[in-house]
């Protein structure tokens, strides 16, 4: 490499740094063969391949500029539908489009956004069929992804196949039943929700479509079940008693979690750890105490009961009742589950009707609710009262001889019990007539005695 031709270079190189110092930009030497100005780029570059020093400057000699940080050179302009590694693109006319909307495009880099904006704003074509979309999302290309919807829409609107999926083609979705996009709700669509809908809307579209309640009404724990249950997704460890650490974040009682978690955050997001549970009392959300054994064996307006065992025992198999409230039901379910026992003021409460459920004699309750759990589920009424003795779970004393122990030529006896009791296994005898053999199937089935 000659001294003349180094010195022309420089030179002119030189004029056009005064050019490039108008942007701000260093001149750009060095960057196209078959010369290079500049000694020290010269060195740097030749210190990695000397044969460009010791021939013609080329291409490759000129890509090294930039390669090894030898000098700077400027980055040339690539297609407007390929993305770019400078700013702005090949076409004037579109890349001034373009960066009319989107200004970074011609300052920064002709990234995927600017090759995307070519065909949303009208600049150019790049794609000649635009891909299809989310049957909720507008997009530029006709119908959308889910098959079922797209072909329930474009019978109705046909232009929305034909030419772009619009904002009005997505509003059909919801006001045809064609499916559901008008989800809300923003929280764990694995936790009960105050409200419907919940935070993913996948997974909310796809129990919705199997159990429109939970889109319509609320995000009940029933909801979130089903998030397993239909397939739609896959739930960390259910949320369990708020007194307790449990696997996964948050706990069964909504108005506790809220109140804990709007003070530590982390217990509904993470884990519902030792510590959140230890919130629960000093912040007023609610009672984690035991102050009575028997708080679980009396009905009231809060879900769960002071003895977490049984509570926890009862509501394995009834969710209600820590979820709503700890009604007389889950009262009766303490022993009729094998949960615990309440115990009751007297040994014949089970030989008489009462309008809550089982009775007081734990034994014969479980022994009777077994087979009948309408007993221990909603009241003890005459029909429980007279398995007691058909059932084999009891004795009870003897009514006096009535007329069911007479035959008769209409249906059903005086006593209510005895009458169910038999009715039960032979309805002829409340159908047709008290014959004489409903007359015996009085003692024969249990129902009573006749002497």
């Amino acid at each position: 490499m000659t001294t003349t031709s180094t010195t022309e270079t420089t030179e002119d190189t030189s004029t056009g740094s005064t050019g490039a110092s108008t942007t701000g930009e260093p001149p750009a030497v060095c960057c196209e063969p078959p010369l290079c100005g500049d000694p020290s780029i010269e060195a740097c570059v030749c210190a990695f391949d000397p044969s460009c020093c010791a021939g013609p400057w080329t291409s490759e000699c000129a890509s090294l500029v930039v390669e090894l940080d030898c000098g700077w050179c400027p980055t040339p302009e690539g297609p407007c539908c390929e993305v770019g590694a400078g700013p702005g693109c090949t076409d004037d006319a579109i890349e001034s489009c373009v960066c009319a909307q989107l200004p970074g495009c011609c300052g920064d880099a002709w990234g995927a956004e600017c090759v995307a904006a070519v065909d949303s704003l009208g600049c150019g074509i790049c794609e000649e069929e635009p891909p299809k979309g989310e049957c909720c999302e507008a997009h530029r290309g006709g119908g959308c992804l889910d098959g079922a919807v797209e072909s329930c829409v474009c019978n109705l609107a046909p232009e929305c196949c034909a030419g772009a999926w619009t904002e009005a083609c997505v509003a059909l979705v919801d006001q045809s039943g064609c499916g559901m996009c008008e989800i809300g709700g923003e929280g764990d669509c694995c936790m009960a929700q105050n409200g419907p809908g919940c935070g993913e809307p996948q997974i909310a579209m796809c129990v919705c479509a199997q159990d429109p309640f939970c889109c319509q009404q609320t995000w009940d724990s029933a909801c979130a079940q089903e998030v397993e249950a239909f397939g739609c997704g896959v739930c960390q460890a259910g949320p369990g008693d708020c007194c307790v650490p449990g696997e996964g974040p948050g706990c069964v009682d909504l108005a506790v979690q809220e109140c804990v978690c709007a003070v530590a955050p982390s217990c509904c997001q993470e884990q519902w750890s030792d510590a959140c549970a230890a919130l629960v009392e000093p912040l007023g959300c609610g009672m984690c105490g035991v102050p009575g054994e028997t708080a679980c064996c009396e009905p009231h307006d809060t879900p769960s009961c002071d003895d977490a065992t049984i509570a926890e025992c009862v509501c394995a198999q009834d969710p209600f009742c820590c979820e709503g409230t700890w009604d007389q039901g889950c009262v009766a379910e303490v022993e009729a589950l094998g949960c615990g026992m309440c115990g009751g003021p007297s040994e014949t409460a089970c030989c008489e009707t009462h309008g809550t459920p089982s009775c007081d004699d734990a034994t014969v309750s479980e022994c009777v609710c077994a087979q009948d759990p309408f007993c221990c589920n909603v009241q003890w009424d005459e029909l429980c009262v007279s398995q007691v003795e058909s059932l084999g779970c009891g004795m009870c004393e003897a009514p006096g001889e009535t007329t069911c122990c007479e035959e008769q030529d209409t249906p059903e006896c005086d006593d209510a019990a005895i009458t169910q009791c038999v009715c039960a296994q032979d309805p002829f005898c409340c159908n047709v007539q008290w014959d004489g053999l409903c007359v015996s199937e009085v003692e024969s089935f249990g129902c009573g005695m006749c002497g």
